[in-house]
């Protein structure tokens, strides 16, 4: 009946004909006393708390055979246990209720009996806030009332289990316990209304089909710091539910499918989450609005009820493949705030909702996809985001067509910097957008289809690009928006086309493999799109439908054809402007065509394509530069139109042979050729006559069978010459023209009677190259002073032909036709001529060529006088020269006057003593006046004498000069 082990008894329980005793009455184990259970024997304690009797442990009950799940200990009455004992045996509770009344430990199983048919059912009770520590299996096969109780966990490799649907209180993992969740009762599952704490170095496993359903709210405690496996992970299912409001976190790892229920879980710590997570309808997870955490979740995020971001990060890493994100939308109760991608293999897909981040979007590694290869959802990203090296955001199937930043395309609102790739499911090239960017810095590093996609750019607001960006796909400039980049050493590659509907700058590199077309507004000028500083270099064969105000800055055409055709239903422009180099790549082509357009250029014209690297089409190149311009490359061009327009006084040089098929257009500028680089206008060829601010400064080539006035000229001389035909033309005739402004040798009065002498100012230089026609020559002056002609009616002005030996004359007088008539400027015509070498003009007569040619003049200072001394190599029609000296080149005095030589074909030395000169500086010219009176005034020469006195004033100056003729 009663028992009592009194301090310092120690025994052990092992009967040999039965395996329990029986004790009905009180049982006491005094504090100090032992009592050791032999293996397969058990203590049966049927004591009664209704009958006043109680159980008291206060010594040591211990077993060999603890941990087996097999009962050391029975309790068979309903009785309150109290005192302060470790069990080390296994405990049963068979009938009735056995209530703690005092903190308890057992290191050995705990079972709760329910005898099924035999009526036995057991209950443990506690009468308050008392804790039992575990070591052992708990199986509740019953019922367990916990009121404010605790039970802490300690075992290693045991289990939790039972048929009970009954609640837990307080439970408590303890650090190095290891748990299973096996419950059998309906609901699968262990409910737990109190504080759970799962400590660091705790694990706990979730069996298949089981759950934790944890009912904590308010202050009580949600705590991972050790380690939950779930075996179902990444079902969908659920494997933790967390249904009132509280708080939970911990920094332990959390393998098992987590679902909020109900009310509104809020993260307090960071959170590792190695299965999926969902929110149910109706419920809210809460992130710190103060204090950034991070919830990394690693499989599926489903949210049917409400996300509060506060100013929390998600990291979606792992490496299960298949995982999906379903915001449930785009709202306030949906929006994420900071989220990072950060899985190691396996992609993850926005699915079945849009979905829209209010931070910064960090792909750091792994895949995420926006839809998959059938359909898209919308992502927006309010925030930065960086695509990072190795990582990747596809845009899944976008639908198309949205004209304002909606439907299921991808939107970035903030920075983009792209290290890793962007890529679509949709063909590339359509014209529509696969991302949306709007007013942010758009930064890549240039590596091949980094941006493997279609983008548009939307917003007033700039997007401007930094570092170089690689765009497999179209780059979209959408109606009022902008794109800008002003860093000159940024490149933007574009695999497909470039649509410009509103503002873009560019003062880079663009590589543009796509056509280039625009959509021309109404305000559509250079302030809007100016490229004028970059550098275009396209590729493949496409289309340029487009002429931004600014002009083009470098324009290299590096491979195909590139067309500047009217095509494709774009808006006509009227010309192509260039600012900088066009330069054609060997194998390339720039196609003008039929129908094509005008093109306008202010730098050099680079043809390296050694076939045909310019189709001329009906249009006109204008050569339109402030500073000289070349015609050049290891390839010859030919044009249609050709225009010199330059305004430097450098002009445009050719450092190619160049060929015009339709008009040559001389508006401005010098247009500089040499025997090598020859400019050739073909058959029915035209030609601008010229002026003397434009003409060709060398030699040209007309072929054909047309009368044809060559706009030639020498620096800045400009002198016209016609071939005009008479008879025997072919369209292969072919002449070469080239004006030089000097004598033809020093031949001007080797002449055949009755020219007396030819000019020595200048000539023609008139190549035959193909055929046997008969033409006239048309020589013209457009300064008769210049070329010393009285007249063009003058009745001894001459075409005279250089025969190979002499000057001969070309021209017998014909009032009707030979000539321009009186004027400043002017042309005479030869007759017939059929041998073709230099031409200038001559006279019958002393007139009409200047009658001195000067070799030099010079003044020097010799002690206290100044030697005057000039040498003629000709003279014609000469009278006098007269010595000139200036102090000031104000006041000018005649200091002599020396007689002339009339007709010399000699060279004469003149010599001029002055021994009165200036002291200091001073100048002395030369002054030339022929029989007629003609004068021409030579330049100043700077002399210095010092000396004490000067030139008395008043004197006759020419008193004190000696003068010295000397004639060979």
């Amino acid at each position: 009946n009663d028992v009592t082990f009194q301090t310092g008894a120690s025994y052990t329980f092992n009967p040999t004909s039965v395996t329990n005793f029986d004790f009905n009455g009180d049982f006491d184990l005094q504090s100090g006393a032992i009592l050791s259970i032999a293996s397969g024997k058990f203590v049966d304690i049927y004591t009664a708390s209704s009958e006043g009797e109680s159980v008291i442990f206060n010594g040591v009950i211990s077993s060999t055979a603890n941990y087996d799940n097999a009962q050391e200990v029975d309790f068979n009455n309903s009785v309150s246990l109290s005192g302060t004992s470790n069990l080390d045996a296994d405990v049963r509770i068979y009938d009735d209720i056995l209530t703690l009344t005092n903190n308890i430990t057992i290191n050995g199983d705990l079972e709760i009996n329910d005898g099924g048919t035999s009526g036995s059912q057991g209950t443990l009770a506690f009468s308050g806030s008392e804790i039992l520590t575990l070591g052992g299996d708990f199986n509740n096969e019953y019922s367990i009332s916990v009121a404010t109780g605790t039970i802490i966990f300690t075992g290693n490799g045991k289990e939790i289990f039972g048929d009970s649907d009954d609640n837990l209180n307080n439970v408590t993992f303890q650090s190095g316990s290891s748990y299973t969740l096996n419950p059998t009762a309906s609901n699968n599952d262990v409910s737990i209304d109190g504080d759970f704490i799962l400590e660091s170095g705790a694990a706990l496993t979730i069996s298949t089909g089981k759950l934790l359903d944890i009912y904590s709210s308010g202050a009580e405690t949600v705590d991972f710091d050790g380690t939950v496996t779930a075996d179902d992970v990444y079902d969908g299912t659920r494997d933790i539910d967390l249904n009132n409001t509280v708080g939970f976190g911990g920094d332990g790892t959390v393998n098992a499918d987590f679902r909020i229920f109900s009310g509104t879980s809020t993260l307090n710590s960071d959170f590792d989450l190695d299965g999926d997570f969902i929110i149910r309808a109706g419920a809210t997870l809460a992130m710190n609005g103060t204090t950034q955490d991070n919830f990394n979740v690693s499989g599926s995020w489903t949210n049917d009820g409400t996300l509060s971001p506060g100013i929390g990060l998600v990291t979606f890493d792992g490496d299960v493949a298949n995982r999906i994100i379903d915001a449930g939308g785009i709202g306030v109760s949906r929006d994420f705030n900071d989220v990072i991608v950060d899985r190691t293999s396996g992609i993850i897909k926005v699915y079945n909702s849009e979905m829209r981040i209010g931070g910064a979007f960090d792909v750091i590694s792994g895949t995420i996809s926006i839809g998959d290869a059938s359909e898209a959802y919308e992502l927006q990203v309010l925030g930065p985001t960086t695509v990072y090296t190795g990582a990747l955001i596809n845009t899944g199937m976008p639908s198309v067509g949205e004209a304002s930043g909606g439907g299921t395309v991808t939107s970035f609102k903030g920075d983009l910097t792209v290290h890793g790739q962007i890529t679509t499911n949709r063909p590339l090239i359509s014209g529509y957008a696969d991302i949306f960017i709007f007013p942010s810095k758009l930064q890549g590093d240039g590596d091949t289809d980094e941006v493997e996609c279609d983008i548009q750019i939307f917003s007033t607001a700039p997007t401007e690009q930094i570092g170089d960006l690689y765009v497999s796909g179209d780059l979209i400039v959408q109606t009022a928006n902008t794109w800008i980049t002003n860093d000159p050493n940024s490149v933007l590659t574009i695999g497909g086309n470039l649509y410009i509907y509103h503002n873009f700058t560019h003062k880079g590199t663009v590589n543009l493999y796509g056509n280039f077309r625009e959509n021309v507004l109404a305000n559509m000028d250079a302030e809007l799109v100016n490229i004028s500083q970059s550098t275009f270099n396209m590729y493949g064969n496409k289309f340029i439908n487009f002429n931004p105000s600014s002009g083009f800055g470098i324009l290299n055409i590096k491979t195909g054809t590139r067309s500047i055709n009217e095509s494709g239903g774009q808006t006509p422009y009227t010309t192509l402007d260039i600012v900088g180099d066009l330069t054609i790549d060997e194998g390339a082509v720039l196609d003008a065509g039929t129908g094509g357009k005008n093109i306008n250029i202010q730098s050099d014209w680079i043809n390296n394509n050694t076939t045909d690297g310019f189709v001329e089409g009906t249009k006109k190149v204008s050569f339109t530069g402030s500073n000289e311009q070349l015609i050049t490359g290891v390839g010859a061009t030919t044009f249609y139109g050709l225009e010199s327009n330059n305004s430097s006084i450098t002009g445009i040089r050719l450092g190619r042979s160049t060929t015009v098929t339709g008009a040559l257009t001389l508006t401005d500028g010098y247009v500089y050729t040499s025997s090598g680089k020859l400019l050739t206008l073909n058959d029915n060829a035209t030609a601008t006559s010229g002026s003397a601010n434009s003409f060709v400064d060398g030699p040209m080539k007309k072929i054909g069978d047309e009368t044809f006035t060559f706009p030639v000229g020498k620096n800045a001389t400009w002198a016209r010459m016609k071939l005009q035909n008479v008879s025997g033309s072919a369209v292969t005739d072919a002449f070469t023209v080239e004006y030089f402004d000097e004598e033809y040798g020093n031949n001007y009065y080797n002449v055949i009677s009755p020219l007396v002498h030819a000019s020595s100012i200048e000539h023609w230089d008139i190549t035959k190259n193909v055929g046997t026609p008969t033409k006239k020559v048309g020589l013209y002056s457009e300064d008769r002073d210049y070329s010393l002609i009285n007249d063009f009616n003058d009745a001894d002005l001459r075409v005279a032909h250089w025969n190979g030996t002499s000057w001969e004359t070309a021209h017998t007088i014909d009032a009707n036709d030979d000539n321009s008539g009186s004027g400043t400027s002017g042309w005479i015509m030869s007759d017939n001529c059929t041998s073709f070498s230099p031409f200038t003009f001559a006279s019958n007569s002393a007139s009409n060529v200047l009658p001195v040619e000067l070799l030099s003049f010079n003044a020097v200072a010799n002690n206290n006088k100044v030697d005057i001394s000039w040498i003629t190599a000709s003279e014609l029609n000469s009278d006098y020269f007269i010595v000139q000296r200036s102090k000031d080149l104000t006041h000018i005095d005649d200091i002599a006057n020396v007689d002339a030589a009339g007709n010399s074909l000699s060279t004469l030395n003149y010599y001029v003593e002055d021994n009165e000169p200036y002291q200091g500086i001073s100048y002395y010219r030369l002054k030339e006046v022929d029989f007629d009176g003609t004068i021409q005034t030579h330049n100043w020469v700077a002399v210095e004498i010092v000396q004490t006195e000067e030139p008395v004033p008043g004197y006759n100056l020419l008193d004190d000069v000696d003068i010295l003729n000397v004639y060979p």
